[in-house]
């Protein structure tokens, strides 16, 4: 077979090609308009409706005993609902990330209001003629002092603190909650 024989041929299996995919475009849009749904819209179903009929062209084998038209339909049935549930998962993904992100945002916020609440509780119970009123011992009131940065200090980490009094993190965490548990309690109490 010569070049141009080859090429002729070619040329001749895109025209068929072409034809018979523009003959079944209403079939694609028949399965496109089947698989209505938030995730693809009727343009970006349409279009891969188109991609699994070429595809179906390309594939199809007549030896099989199927019609054509059949073939193509499930072919374009299967590839809609690969696309749909790609972009389901694909915005489900970001909706958790979203999610995440505004939890944090939401908890971060939240903090700094808690934040600010005990402050006060703190200043008051530090300030008091009495912090024994409270229930806090020297070094509870230097702990809730650094980590608030009271006495006109920065605010200090619950490891800045540790190393401060020779203790780990974890202790100064539970003498921090310890003392600022007794200032609610004392508050609640009446003993202000």
């Amino acid at each position: 077979m010569e070049m141009r024989e080859m090429l002729s041929a070619y040329e001749s299996a895109r025209e068929i090609r072409s034809t018979i995919a523009f003959a079944n475009k209403g079939m694609v849009a028949e399965v496109a308009m089947k698989f209505p749904g938030p995730y693809l819209t009727f343009a970006e179903r349409m279009s891969a409706g188109f991609r699994a009929l070429m595809r179906a062209v390309d594939m199809f084998n007549s030896s099989k005993g199927y019609r054509f038209s059949t073939y193509a339909y499930i072919a374009i049935q299967h590839e809609l609902g690969k696309e749909i549930a790609s972009e389901k998962e694909t915005r489900e993904e970001r909706l958790g990330h979203l999610k995440s992100a505004w939890k944090n945002e939401l908890a971060a916020r939240w903090e700094n209001v808690e934040r600010a609440v005990d402050v006060r509780l703190v200043m008051d119970a530090l300030n008091s003629r009495s912090s024994r009123r409270y229930g806090l011992g020297n070094r509870e009131r230097k702990i809730l002092s650094l980590y608030f940065g009271l006495n006109g200090d920065s605010p200090h980490t619950l490891e800045e603190i540790g190393k401060l009094h020779g203790i780990s993190k974890e202790r100064v965490r539970q003498l921090l909650n310890r003392a600022l548990r007794s200032v609610r309690v004392s508050l609640k109490a009446g003993a202000c």
